[in-house]
């Protein structure tokens, strides 16, 4: 049976740190992912950050600043096939996309923009041949009214996939007009 804690700061070492999202690996780890403040190379700068729990709820492995950039937080989290992770968030500016080998914590990242702006990406959706779509909005400036919502679309390797969308581009924007 697991251990119930009400201190998710504890793994990540502050109070202010939020857990966004959970996945479970194929041998019954618990992987959540969030925000951890204070673990960024910027004294108090939020990094994204990750933890791992064992099946029985004990602390596992924990990992930070997952993101490219330096104020970064996780947002979503899925589990491939092979036990590594994906994992999506914002930086500042850009919404990111991670891929994480859960054995060597080797991070391959990066970040994009789904429209000028600052791109924010929460979820992501796997695709049985192994391509990856991550859902987020998009806020075009400080002042806009409308809220953009997109979808893009990667390979394996991260790499945009071209294949997708109305201009076989890689995305899909859309809004209320």
């Amino acid at each position: 049976s697991g251990k119930v804690t009400y201190d998710f700061a504890r793994p990540f070492g502050n109070k202010n740190d939020v857990a966004r999202a959970v996945a479970l690996e194929p041998d019954g780890r618990i992987v959540i992912v969030g925000t951890a403040q204070g673990s960024s190379v910027i004294a108090n700068a939020s990094g994204a950050a990750l933890l791992i729990l064992n099946p029985d709820g004990s602390f596992g492995d924990k990992f930070s600043d997952i993101g490219p950039g330096i104020l970064n937080q996780a947002t979503a989290v899925q589990v491939l096939p092979n036990g590594d992770l994906l994992v999506a968030g914002n930086t500042d500016s850009n919404a990111f996309i991670a891929k994480i080998d859960t054995q060597t914590f080797a991070v391959n990242a990066q970040t994009f923009s789904a429209y000028p702006g600052v791109s924010i990406a929460t979820s992501i959706a796997l695709r049985p041949d192994g391509r990856f779509t991550v859902a987020g909005y998009n806020v075009p400036d400080s002042t806009a009214v409308k809220t953009l919502c997109f979808l893009r679309q990667f390979n394996p390797d991260l790499s945009l996939d071209t294949t997708f969308g109305p201009d076989n581009n890689g995305r899909l924007i859309f809004y209320n007009s």
